[in-house]
């Protein structure tokens, strides 16, 4: 187990994650589920998942989760989908680990289309402080960015 994510969806597909560190996406989810059974759901995953897979498979995956609402209480759909290969929510992880500042927030996207380039890109020390950093060279069908909140 390497973090949590939190990412949000437009109709069926991934659309964004916040960029925040583990602990304040933990303060999030936990407005709905208590936070000792997040962090207790994923250990038990890592463990299952390890007996499950065992060797077959090297490498970062994903398990996709939802908090939904029935009858007035909030649970959690521990394993919507689980993904054996590199996630937006591990590319997200990952990506603000390495190149964000610290205390820095953002909000990693996918839009569909192509958006005018931010030229307000502040970067120091290698990490973004503030604006726009594009994933994929503007101009193509699709943007992947980074922009700070």
């Amino acid at each position: 187990h390497i973090g949590y994510s939190y990412f949000s969806n437009e109709g069926n597909s991934y659309s964004s994650n916040v960029l925040v560190d583990d602990s304040e996406i933990l303060s999030m989810l936990s407005r709905y589920v208590p936070r000792e059974m997040l962090e207790s759901l994923a250990d038990n995953l890592q463990r299952v998942l390890t007996e499950i897979i065992g060797d077959a498979y090297t490498g970062y995956f994903g398990v996709d989760m939802m908090i939904y609402e029935e009858c007035g209480a909030y649970k959690i759909d521990v394993c919507t989908e689980v993904n054996l290969r590199m996630t937006m929510g591990v590319l997200a992880w990952i990506w603000n680990k390495r190149f964000m500042a610290s205390g820095v927030k953002g909000i990693l996207s996918v839009t569909y289309g192509s958006d005018g380039i931010d030229c307000n890109q502040i970067v120091e020390a290698g990490k973004l402080v503030s604006g726009t950093q594009y994933l994929v060279p503007p101009g193509q069908q699709f943007s992947i960015t980074v922009n700070t909140i």
